[in-house]
């Protein structure tokens, strides 16, 4: 990463998921200032990212900028940032929660970040829906229940508009969309590696298209980990922002708005969460299982040769030291064809287990279906302690779930693991 890049890092990282930390704060805020003293035109693009960190146009700006003033070559400015990175790695290693965001602890800082920044997106997605209902609520003689998305779509009375329908129908679609493009970006960093490892590994066009397979599918699978993964981690933490509102209301009446807001979010997100669930499908497995079944029948065919082969060596027509040499080299090859047979078997029986810690999550519908319903009663006589155990219903009920998750080590293929699968050394 040259010092340019690894400054906006820091900048983005220190907005994003820093200033819960004490220390991590007043690093941010120490290069923030060293920047802005050293050039103060800094500013104003430091300021542009910290209002959308997420956004690659103001990074850019940001990365263009410190170059243009020659930032990028200060070294007090360069050993502040090495320590930011430093203690935020530090900090995403042990776990720690960011509590800016109530967000889960990330396997790396880069993660982190694409995790925080669809967590701040589903946030502004689920704040504008809340505000729309209100908005329609206020202006159509609607009942609560004909706020819900998925009921708001079929009403014809009420003059109500379809361009209003539509986007109050839409929320757990664009829900989807955050969470998915989030696991898409997060996994494919990790296969980048293994692509251009493949395409240096000089395998033979046949092993580098069943490489090429092989990673598509591994993906597949990772992805879709990724992403069940990271809705149940953005259920649970909307579950703790919506707490966290209530208790800090300052009104009766922002109080009673809330309370009608976030029952109708708490309906939305598990009813969310239980269709996804419900549709899940691991991606990928099956051509796992059919490259492997491939490599079995490879196998079979090896053996069968090399037992002809061994059958012809035998013959007293082959002179002794060429049958000798033979048979060593058929165990030799046999000994490649176990260790083949072997990561394979190792490989397949990680897919399972996590076959099997899926099935977990599918336990959990009932609880989940429940809490919907719950939601959906509660709605009808809104009740801001009623509310509140609603919320904590919900939390307990899939924290199983996410612990369950974390358990997972589903590990991404990298190219001494790809030899090994294909037998090539």
């Amino acid at each position: 990463m040259d010092p340019t890049t690894m400054i906006v890092t820091a900048i983005v990282n220190g907005i994003v998921g820093g200033f819960a930390r004490s220390m991590t704060r007043d690093l941010y805020q120490k290069i923030k200032s060293l920047l802005i003293s050293y050039d103060s035109s800094l500013k104003r693009s430091i300021e542009a990212v910290e209002e959308d960190p997420e956004s690659a146009a103001r990074r850019a700006v940001l990365e263009e900028d410190l170059r243009k003033v020659g930032a990028d070559k200060n070294e007090e400015v360069l050993a502040l940032t090495h320590k930011l990175l430093s203690v935020l790695e530090t900090a995403g290693a042990n776990g720690h929660a960011d509590t800016n965001n109530g967000f889960a602890k990330s396997d790396s800082l880069i993660e982190a970040t694409e995790r925080n920044a669809g967590n701040r997106a589903i946030h502004r997605v689920v704040e504008k829906h809340i505000q729309s209902v209100m908005a329609a609520r206020h202006h159509y003689p609607l009942g609560n229940l004909d706020l819900l998305s998925v009921n708001i779509v079929t009403i014809s009375a009420h003059n109500l508009p379809d361009q209003v329908k539509e986007d109050i129908g839409r929320l757990q679609e664009k829900i989807r969309i955050i969470i998915e493009e989030v696991a898409q970006r997060i996994e494919e960093r990790k296969y980048k590696t293994a692509k251009e490892a493949i395409e240096k590994m000089g395998f033979a066009y046949t092993d580098r298209i069943k490489a090429i397979e092989l990673v598509k599918a591994d993906k597949k699978i990772q992805v879709s980990y990724q992403t069940l993964k990271t809705t149940i981690e953005y259920f649970s933490n909307l579950n703790q922002t919506i707490i966290q509102k209530l208790r800090k209301s300052p009104s009766v009446e922002l109080e009673t708005n809330l309370v009608l807001g976030n029952a109708i979010l708490i309906y939305e997100v598990t009813d969310f969460l239980i269709n996804y669930i419900e549709n899940f499908e691991i991606n990928g497995l099956d051509d796992i299982f059919r490259l492997h079944k491939d490599t079995k029948s490879k196998v079979q065919e090896l053996r069968r040769k090399e037992s002809q082969l061994r059958e012809q060596v035998k013959s007293e027509k082959v002179e002794a030291a060429i049958r000798e040499q033979t048979l060593k080299d058929i165990e030799t090859r046999e000994r490649s064809i176990k260790t083949l047979e072997k990561e394979w078997e190792e490989y397949t029986t990680e897919m399972e287990l996590f076959r099997g810690e899926v099935d977990v999550i599918h336990a959990k519908l009932p609880s989940l279906e429940a809490i919907r319903e719950n939601a959906k009663r509660q709605l009808e006589l809104i009740s801001v302690v009623a509310i509140l155990q609603v919320i904590k219903q919900n939390i307990n009920a899939i924290q199983g779930a996410i612990l369950t998750l974390e358990k997972i080590k589903l590990v991404s293929l990298n190219p001494t693991r790809i030899r090994r699968l294909l037998g090539v050394k």
